[in-house]
């Protein structure tokens, strides 16, 4: 996600925001876009469609994949973050996952979680019971 410093225009990275705390000229860090979601349904939806032929592409490196996958995740774009889980999802149906892997599927899969929760008024276990019938639905 990008920011931009509400004194000087400037746009930096959501990690160089935290870094700064305040940008120049003592500016606050701004969301340059947020989101739009209209409905958490839309959501469920997305993570139970099947995938296309760019998502499927492996042929990144483990640290290039690594790093766009964060970069996803602290976009703070929740179709993003749904992208993300969704591909661990279906990588760790393949082959276990590594360590990083494993700890941005649990990430992801916490975010949207927690957004279920807020967005449907339901407890922890509801919504991960929503997000896995979801998974359960998605076609390879």
């Amino acid at each position: 996600m990008k920011l931009y410093n509400s004194k000087t225009k400037e746009l930096v990275s959501f990690v160089q925001a935290v870094k700064d705390g305040l940008g120049k000229e003592r500016g606050l860090y701004c969301p340059s876009y947020i989101p739009i979601l209209r409905n958490i349904d839309e959501l469920l939806e997305f993570l139970s469609k099947a995938f296309t032929e760019a998502e499927e592409e492996e042929s990144k490196s483990f640290h290039q994949r690594y790093r766009d996958y964060l970069d996803k995740i602290q976009s703070g774009d929740l179709i993003q973050v749904a992208k993300v889980y969704r591909l661990l999802c279906r990588r760790s149906m393949l082959k276990p996952l590594g360590t990083k892997d494993k700890s941005l599927y649990e990430t992801a899969r916490q975010l949207l979680t927690s957004e279920i929760v807020f967005a449907k008024n339901i407890t922890d276990e509801q919504a991960t019971k929503m997000l896995d019938e979801a998974m359960e639905d998605m076609v390879f």
